[in-house]
Formats: structure tokens, C-alpha cells, sequence
């Protein structure tokens, strides 16, 4: 199961994060669900409210066997008296916060049923039928079992997490959201215990910040490329600048000026040091790729053959070195090769520039007239099959500068 990150990506700013949080190593929904239930409830609802202390809560570290594993757990259990003022539908709401800075940061659960209803945010819920007044418990029981490896905190590691339930009426649950609930929520009694657990997943903080660092990247390397061959021309400083009003315009108001900053700082800056020779290419890719991010990894291969078109020449040097890229970035020959017949397709002028076949074509420097020939081949097939099925006549006159275009490569190489 993966983690619904996309969404909470976009509310604290991280987002589609498609999105990139990985799953719940291979535990499954109602193997889990069933381990996950509170224990004997309705049977050890007592009145012996005199024998009782007050609301606690206590946290146990165990181990469960999920399958063929056996996996780390904690065991959530509650015991006391429970101050309800009338006869009510009982339930235990157990929500978690990572509290390592002393503040109620959420937690996200990849569970589908240990999530609030309307978020991704851990919460689970056990009915525990109704509850008069004076009532409680006793003996301890069990109102929740929490699964480190499907949690997601602030940060990876070692984190706090506070461990608050509350025992309400079954009516008020949908005033709790992102773990907290609404001011005149009525509860009868709540307790909390802080436990130290290790969180294996990348935290939703440093997510957001590695995607940062990578969009800011990502301006650096396109600089990089626009200087690659010759000095950055205005039209493909427009094409990075457009990129970077896209990054700013996706996240939300309060962060768009400094996205904006930092941004146009990247561009700035690494105009500076490819003006002076000074930008490294190879370092910032390698930064990229360790980021592990595949959509910004792919958002990055089309905006630079975005920029390598940008003159309305897209050359067989520039586009191997994007394909270099690309294999370092982990993204697929056919995925570039995909994006670079689009951005010729869109493209009004490419097809008139002799240097731009081979880029387009995805022609590789080191083939034989043979190999070119083949490849050629198959994408005359390819290409003459799509127009044949295309009705719209804008897109088969796209086609058709395709095929033109094939043309006059098996020309160039030699082909009858």
C-alpha cells in the first residue's frame, strides 16, 4: 500500500510530494486491521468506579507477526475511570503527534483504517458501546496498536511520538481533524504518553525541503544545458524562467515569494558561474539523483529539451548529453525519446534546421549509418501508422513534419 502523501504534500507545502512517500512494506489491510482492534472492551466496562484511578494511558513495545514477518509494534492501552454525564455511545480515539519539538506535528498513517476520515492522518477508533455515568475500567485494555513502518513524521529516526487518546461520544468524532479537535469538542476523558519510536519513512518536513533544493537544482542544471554549446540565449532563459513561474504559482500563497527568491537566486547564481566556467554539471546531477525524486527528475528532462529547442534547434550533441542525463536521473530512453518528439511537434520552425535531425530523431553519435538506418526505419512505421489513424488535421500536419523529418535524415545517412 503507498502512502496518500500527494494530498498532504499540497496542505503543508510537500506534494504529488505525487505523489513520492513509499508503502507499507507488503502489510496488508485486514491482516493488520485485525491485530488492530481494542481487546475485550465491552466485557470489562465496570462500575466499580471506587476501585479506579484516574484516565491514563499506557504504551508497549512488542512485536507482532504479520504473515511471514514479525514486525515492530506498539500496543496502546487505557485504563480508569471515564467522567460521562449521561448514558452515551463510547468510543476510544487514539491520534498521534510527533512532539520532538515540543509541538503537536501530525503523523500520517499509509492504513487506510487508521486514518481520520477526511485526511491521511493516523487515527484510530474502537467502538466501545455505551457508558453510563460512574463507569470505567478497572484492568487495562487495548484501544489501538500503532505499526512504526507505515508512519510518517516531521523527520526520519528517532522521533517523540505523543500518544493521546480520548474516550467521547461516538457523535463528536468529525470535530478532530489533523489530530486535534475543535474547542467545545466534548470529551470524557483523555490521556497522553510520549514514547520514542524509530520512524523508517522520510519525514513530510525534510520531503518538502529535498524538493526544494530540487527544483532548485533542477534551475541550475537547465542553466547549465542553455550554456552548454554557446552563452544562454534570451529565448531559453524565458523557457527556464516560465519553468520557475509554474514551481512558484504550485505552492501555496504564503510561500510563493520566497520560492520565488530562492528560485531566481538559482538562476542568477549559476548564470554567474557558467559565465566564469565555474558551474559543475556533473555535481549537481549527482545531487539531484540522490534526492531520489522521479517526478522532479522527469519534470527536469522535459524542461531541458524544452531549452535545448528553445532556438528552434535541438542538436544531437545537446540531446545526448540530456539523454546523459536522463540515465543518471534513472528515466527511461523512451520516456526522453517521448518528450523530445513533443517539444518538436510543438515546435514550428525545428524542422527546417538540418542540425536539429538527430536530436529530434534520437540519433545517438555512436551508430553506424546501419543502426540509423534501422531506427529510422521503425520510426517511419511508427509515425506513418499515427497518421493514417489521426483525424484532427493540426495533428497530422504535426505527423507529417515527423516524417519529413525522418526523410531527410535516410537521406542525410544514405538511404534511397
Amino acid at each position: 500500500m503507498e502512502l496518500l502523501i500527494g494530498i498532504l504534500i499540497i496542505l503543508v507545502w510537500i506534494f504529488g510530494f505525487s505523489g513520492v512517500f513509499r508503502g507499507a512494506k507488503n502489510i496488508t489491510s485486514a491482516s493488520v486491521k485485525s491485530l488492530t482492534e481494542g481487546g475485550n472492551i465491552l466485557e470489562n466496562l465496570k462500575e466499580e468506579f471506587r476501585d479506579m484511578g484516574q484516565f491514563e494511558a499506557q504504551v508497549t513495545k512488542t512485536k507482532i507477526k504479520i504473515g511471514e514477518r514479525l514486525v515492530d509494534a506498539y500496543e496502546v492501552r487505557v485504563r480508569g475511570l471515564i467522567s460521562a454525564p449521561r448514558s452515551s455511545d463510547l468510543i476510544f480515539v487514539t491520534s498521534l503527534f510527533d512532539y520532538t519539538n515540543k509541538e503537536f506535528d501530525f503523523v500520517i498513517s499509509s492504513l487506510d483504517f487508521q486514518q481520520e476520515k477526511t485526511t491521511t492522518i493516523y487515527q484510530n477508533v474502537v467502538e466501545a458501546g455505551t457508558i453510563a455515568p460512574n463507569q470505567g475500567y478497572k484492568n487495562w485494555v487495548k484501544v489501538a496498536t500503532i505499526y512504526p513502518e507505515t508512519l510518517t513524521g516531521a523527520m526520519k529516526g528517532s522521533r517523540i511520538i505523543r500518544v493521546h487518546v480520548r474516550a467521547m461520544p461516538a457523535s463528536e468524532l468529525s470535530k478532530i481533524e489533523y489530530g486535534l479537535h475543535e474547542k467545545g469538542t466534548e470529551i470524557f476523558a483523555a490521556a497522553a504518553k510520549d514514547e520514542n519510536v524509530y520512524l523508517p519513512e522520510k519525514g513530510y518536513v525534510e520531503a518538502r525541503r529535498e524538493r526544494q533544493e530540487a527544483k532548485e537544482l533542477a534551475v541550475m542544471i537547465a542553466v547549465g544545458i542553455a550554456n552548454y554549446e554557446s552563452e544562454m540565449s534570451p529565448s531559453e532563459g524565458k523557457v527556464i524562467q516560465a519553468w520557475v513561474k509554474e514551481q512558484v504559482e504550485s505552492v501555496s500563497s504564503a510561500d510563493k515569494e520566497e520560492i520565488k527568491q530562492k528560485l531566481n537566486d538559482a538562476m542568477k547564481s549559476s548564470f554567474a558561474d557558467a559565465s566564469l566556467g565555474n558551474l559543475d554539471l556533473g555535481l549537481l546531477i549527482k545531487k539531484m539523483a540522490s534526492l531520489e525524486l522521479p517526478a522532479l527528475n522527469k519534470s527536469l528532462i522535459e524542461l531541458l529539451i524544452k531549452v535545448a529547442g528553445a532556438d528552434e534547434t535541438i542538436t544531437q550533441t545537446l540531446m545526448s548529453k540530456i539523454r546523459e542525463i536522463g540515465e543518471a536521473l534513472s528515466v527511461e530512453y523512451e520516456e526522453i525519446k517521448a518528450m523530445s518528439e513533443k517539444a518538436f511537434l510543438e515546435s514550428t520552425n525545428i524542422a527546417h534546421s538540418e542540425d536539429s535531425l538527430e536530436g529530434v530523431l534520437g540519433i545517438d553519435a555512436s551508430w553506424t549509418n546501419e543502426e540509423v538506418l534501422s531506427h529510422l526505419r521503425k520510426e517511419f512505421a511508427k509515425w506513418n501508422g499515427r497518421i493514417q489513424a489521426l483525424e484532427d488535421e493540426e495533428e497530422k500536419k504535426k505527423a507529417q513534419s515527423m516524417l519529413e523529418a525522418i526523410a531527410a535524415a535516410r537521406k542525410k545517412y544514405g538511404s534511397n
